[in-house]
């Protein structure tokens, strides 16, 4: 529904109803306990603290990018410029996301984690992991996943071509490419994740 929207408001409540679907699917394959829904301040639970931690890693690796490509991640279209946020970098991260819910899923799925693995903090109720095996552990899955190699399709409209790259290559790709859509008023291409 959002080709039909006319505000910034209704993308962004169309954006929130498709996540609130997205992961409740999740949910229901997620072996992990006390997952009910994605809740970002504090993260209550080890899913949403991982989420939010792969989410970081990610909008900072994009905010790297922009900047290698001469932008100002902090300049963005649809998410609010407020303070150091990189308002582009969440813009442009967003059809990355689903790599960073894969990679906590698998550390769950597969029991290389468990709500052994952290602890809430009394006072904030923030869930956070518990100790220095279990960082490692998981910065070593975001650093795969960033390194991987993934079939994927890039392009526009109907033009889209098949390639194999890592996500750190999709990632310059994809700053490089909006760089040059600014500067030659040519189309945006985006990235059409592969099976």
């Amino acid at each position: 529904r959002i080709n039909q929207a006319f505000t910034i408001e209704q993308v962004r409540g169309e954006e929130g109803f498709a996540a609130r679907k997205y992961f409740q699917i999740c949910k229901s394959i997620l072996s992990a306990e006390n997952f009910s829904s994605r809740e970002m301040h504090p993260s209550p639970d080890p899913v949403n603290s991982l989420l939010s931690f792969g989410y970081t890693l990610l909008r900072n690796r994009m905010a790297s990018a922009l900047k290698a490509a001469g932008l100002n991640p902090r300049i963005g279209f649809f998410h609010a410029t407020r303070g150091r946020h990189c308002a582009l970098a969440s813009d442009l991260m967003e059809q990355f996301r689903p790599y960073v819910d894969t990679t906590v899923m698998t550390l769950f799925n597969r029991k290389q984690l468990s709500s052994d693995n952290f602890k809430i903090n009394e006072n904030s109720g923030m869930c956070f992991l518990a100790d220095s095996e279990s960082f490692r552990k998981v910065l070593h899955s975001f650093e795969e996943m960033f390194t991987k190699i993934y079939p994927a399709y890039f392009g526009y409209d109907a033009n889209f071509r098949f390639c194999r790259r890592s996500l750190n290559d999709m990632l310059d790709d994809t700053a490089e490419n909006y760089a040059y859509m600014l500067q030659n008023k040519a189309n945006f291409c985006t990235w059409r994740i592969s099976a």
